[in-house]
């Protein structure tokens, strides 16, 4: 039989494999101070910081990778929240919303428009300024109210309050 090892040195082996083996346990592997590149690389309970794993007591998230998609982390209370709709044309947005394609969001506002095919639902396309309008005239809005803006607007009360059909007419109202 052939020795490949002084006798003597399986103790010494065996030791320095019992000690790599420690070194390469999942808790060192992602854990606190390991290095990382994402969230997503630390162990449960830690994040991605500035490269490095750090132990997260709060439960919560430290950076945006630490949260589900769609939301986004608040850093000043360290909890995921629901983040803007993403976008890659008008469709993808709410009907009040339109799709701002610089940032790949859907944002509050009118939607741009070339045709009425442009605009979700009852909404029309005002070509003279290229947006999605409640109406183009009186017509488009039920009686009584007017279509100022692009948006049917009610009759104010007497008072300039608020008119039955809740609208406040602008606040315009004239004896």
């Amino acid at each position: 039989m052939v020795t490949l090892m002084k006798p003597g040195c399986n103790y010494v082996f065996a030791i320095l494999l019992a000690v790599f083996a420690a070194a390469c346990t999942q808790e060192s592997v992602g854990g606190a101070g390991s290095a990382c590149v994402s969230s997503g690389d630390c162990v449960a309970g830690a994040a991605c910081v500035s490269g490095v794993c750090v132990e997260d007591s709060s439960g919560g998230c430290l950076t945006n990778s630490d949260c589900a998609t769609g939301q986004l982390c608040n850093t000043q209370t360290m909890t995921c929240v629901d983040g803007p709709t993403p976008c890659m044309n008008q469709t993808d947005c709410p009907e009040s919303q339109r799709c701002d394609g610089a940032q790949g969001i859907c944002v509050d506002g009118r939607r741009p428009c070339t045709s009425m095919a442009d605009c979700p639902g009852s909404q029309l396309c005002d070509t003279m300024l290229g947006l999605c309008v409640e109406c183009l005239g009186n017509n488009d809005c039920a009686a009584p109210a007017t279509c100022q803006a692009g948006i049917c607007v009610g009759p104010a009360t007497p008072d300039g309050g608020v008119g039955m059909d809740g609208s406040s007419g602008g606040g315009q109202c004239t004896m």
